[in-house]
C-alpha cells in the first residue's frame, strides 16, 4: 500500500471508527441511565457486580488468542498466507468456545455458593446462572469482530459494539416496558439474548468477507503453527488477566467489602467519568495493527510521527473537556441520573483524572502490543493489578468505598508513566510538540469559564451554561490557532504518512 493509499484508508477507517463509536457511545450510557431508573440502587449494583464477575473471570477463558490474532494475523494478510490466517482464526474460536463452556458449567453448578460466598446475597444465584450464556458468547465472538483488525477494517470491528449496546438498550426498554422483570433478570435475558444473536450474524458475516481469503483453504491442524501462535499467546493470557484485574477487581472489592448498592453508586460515577474518553478513543483501536504493520516495513519515522499527533491532539481536546467535566459535573450527574445516586459525585473527580492517564496508558498499551513487547507489558501490569488489590483495600477501609477511586488514580498514572518509558527505551520517539503552549492555553479555558460563569447571569442556567462554554470554547480553538497547536491539514496527513 502506497503513502497515499495508506493515508486516504486511514482516514476512511478513523471515519468509521469515530462514527460508529459515536453511535454506539450514548447507549452504553442510556443502557446505564435506564437500568438506574428502573432498577432498586441494589438490582442495579448487582447486575454490575455480576458483570464484572464475568470479565474477572474471562481470565481462565481468553486464553491470548484473540490478540495473537491480530498480531499475527496483520503478518499472514500482509503476506497473503491465507492458510495459516484461516487456521489461526478458527483456533481462537475453538479455544474461546471450549474453555466458555467448561467455565460456564462449573459456575452454574456452584452458583448458590458463589451467590452467598461472593456477592452475599441469595438474589445473585439465578442472574449468574442466567449470565452464562452471556459469558460462552462474549468470549467467543472476539475472534470474529477482531479478525477485521487485519484489514485495518474499522466499519465491521466498530460496528460489533454499536450492535450489541443498542440490541441491550432496546431488549432492555421493551422488557421494562412489559413490566415482565422488574430486576436484574431484565438485564441478565437482554445482555444474554444480544450476544446470542451478534455470534450468529458475525459467525456469517466473516464467512461473507473473508470468502476470498478462505474459500480454497482446508481446514486442518497444523501443529507448528498453533505452537507458535501459542508462543504469542501465553505471555498475552498472563498480561491479560492483570489487565482484567484491573478493569474489574474494583467493582467486585466494594461488593464484597461493603455492599452491592455501593457498586451501583461507583458505576454511575465511573461512567459520567468515561464520557472523557468516548470522545476521542475510537481512532486508537487501529494503532495496534497499525504499529505493527509500519514496524514490519521499517517505517519507524512514519509511525512516530502518527504517535506523536496522536498525543498532542488528545492533549489539546482533553484539557477543556476535564475543565467542563470539573466545572459542570454535579450538573451531569443529576441530569443523567436520579438525585438519590448524587453520592457518587463524591467518586467523580479522582475517576475524572484516573480517565486522564486511561487514555494515554489505553495508547501505549496498542503501540506495545503492535511491537510484540508482551512480556514488558505484562510485567508492568501485574505489578499495577497487585498493587491497586492492596491499595483498594488500604483505602477501603480508611475512605469507605469512595476509595477505590483515589486507588485507580495512582495506578493509572503508574500504567502511563511506566508503559511510556517502555516505548522510549525501544527507540520510539514519541513527542508532544507545544506542550507547555497547550497548558498555557487551557489555563486561559479555565479562567475564562470561570469569570463568565460569574459575570453571566440568566434565569435559565442551562442557556447560562452553553453560553459560557460556547464563548470559552471558541476562544479555546482561536488561541490554539493563533499559538499553532494545531493544523487541521497536518490532522489530515495523519502525522507523518506524508513528511512534513
Amino acid at each position: 500500500m502506497t503513502k497515499q493509499n495508506l493515508k486516504t484508508h486511514l482516514i476512511k477507517q478513523t471515519f468509521w471508527a469515530y462514527l460508529l463509536s459515536y453511535i454506539a457511545a450514548p447507549f452504553g450510557l442510556f443502557i446505564k441511565i435506564l437500568y438506574s431508573k428502573n432498577l432498586s440502587l441494589e438490582d442495579f449494583g448487582l447486575f454490575y457486580m455480576v458483570l464484572g464477575f464475568y470479565s474477572l473471570i474471562s481470565i481462565f477463558n481468553d486464553l491470548g488468542f484473540t490478540e495473537t490474532l491480530s498480531y499475527y494475523g496483520v503478518k499472514f494478510y500482509e503476506k497473503k498466507d491465507y492458510k495459516s490466517l484461516k487456521l489461526s482464526y478458527y483456533y481462537a474460536i475453538l479455544m474461546q468456545l471450549g474453555t466458555g463452556i467448561i467455565i460456564s458449567s462449573l459456575i452454574f453448578i456452584f452458583s448458590e455458593f458463589l451467590s452467598i460466598w461472593w456477592f452475599n446475597t441469595p438474589n445473585a444465584a439465578g442472574l449468574l446462572r442466567l449470565m452464562t450464556i452471556y459469558f460462552i458468547c462474549v468470549n467467543t465472538i472476539k475472534p470474529m469482530y477482531s479478525i477485521f483488525l487485519v484489514k485495518l477494517d474499522m466499519f465491521w470491528n466498530k460496528l460489533f459494539t454499536s450492535l450489541y449496546l443498542i440490541g441491550v438498550f432496546i431488549i432492555s426498554f421493551i422488557l421494562f416496558k412489559l413490566n415482565i422483570f422488574n430486576n436484574s433478570i431484565s438485564a441478565g435475558i437482554s445482555w444474554s439474548g444480544t450476544f446470542l444473536i451478534l455470534v450468529i450474524f458475525y459467525f456469517f458475516i466473516v464467512r461473507w468477507k473473508f470468502k476470498k481469503e478462505f474459500s480454497s483453504e482446508k481446514l486442518h491442524f497444523d501443529f507448528k503453527l498453533y505452537k507458535k501462535l501459542w508462543s504469542y499467546a501465553l505471555p498475552v493470557v498472563i498480561g491479560s488477566g492483570a489487565t482484567l484485574i484491573l478493569g474489574r477487581i474494583d467493582t467486585q472489592m466494594i461488593g464484597i467489602m461493603t455492599n452491592v448498592s455501593n457498586v451501583g453508586f461507583y458505576e454511575i460515577a465511573l461512567s459520567t467519568a468515561s464520557i472523557l474518553s468516548i470522545l476521542i478513543m475510537p481512532a486508537v483501536g487501529f494503532l495496534f495493527p497499525l504499529t505493527t504493520k509500519l514496524i514490519t516495513e521499517k517505517k519507524k519515522k512514519e509511525l512516530e510521527n502518527i504517535l506523536s499527533l496522536f498525543y498532542r491532539v488528545f492533549l489539546f481536546i482533553l484539557i477543556p473537556l476535564f475543565i467542563i467535566f470539573t466545572q459542570y459535573g454535579k450538573l451531569i450527574i443529576s441530569i443523567l441520573f436520579d438525585s438519590n445516586k448524587f453520592h457518587s459525585y463524591n467518586l467523580f473527580i479522582p475517576l475524572l483524572i484516573s480517565a486522564l492517564f486511561a487514555i494515554y496508558y489505553g495508547l501505549n498499551f496498542q503501540i506495545l502490543a503492535g511491537l510484540g513487547k508482551v512480556k514488558q507489558r505484562n510485567k508492568i501490569l501485574y505489578l499495577a493489578g497487585f498493587s491497586n488489590i492492596i491499595l483498594n483495600y488500604i483505602f477501603i477501609k480508611l475512605f469507605g468505598f469512595v476509595g477505590v477511586a483515589y486507588s485507580t488514580t495512582i495506578v493509572s498514572f503508574i500504567l502511563f508513566i511506566s508503559s511510556y518509558i517502555i516505548i522510549y527505551k525501544d527507540n520510539i520517539k514519541i513527542k508532544i510538540n507545544k506542550f507547555f503552549l497547550i497548558l498555557l492555553n487551557g489555563i486561559i479555558f479555565y479562567l475564562l469559564v470561570d469569570f463568565l460563569k460569574k459575570v453571566i447571569k440568566l434565569n435559565n442556567f442551562y442557556i447560562e451554561g452553553i453560553i459560557v462554554l460556547c464563548i470559552s470554547g471558541i476562544s479555546y480553538l482561536i488561541i490554539g490557532w493563533l499559538f499553532k497547536i494545531y493544523r487541521i491539514s497536518e490532522i489530515m496527513r495523519m502525522g507523518g504518512i506524508e513528511n512534513k
